[in-house]
């Protein structure tokens, strides 16, 4: 979506993408240890859940920007 600065874009989303799988890899790990197999379960249906909510989001935001783009 970064029509400039695409250096820093993509900077921040390799930094976001190792940040969080270092959060999400030791909370799986408390998780397990907490509740077995079954909070890790818990785990991967909750972050799917607030993924697919985020990417729909994004989505209808780069839509309405590209309809703006266009009228203009």
């Amino acid at each position: 979506m970064a029509a400039q600065n695409k250096a820093q874009a993509a900077s921040l989303y390799l930094f976001s993408y190792y940040f969080w799988g270092s959060i999400v890899g030791t909370a799986s790990g408390a998780f397990y240890s907490n509740f077995g197999w079954i909070g890790i379960v818990i785990m991967i249906a909750v972050l799917s859940t607030i993924s697919l909510l985020i990417s729909i989001r994004l989505g209808t935001m780069s839509s309405r920007t590209i309809k703006l783009l266009k009228v203009q």
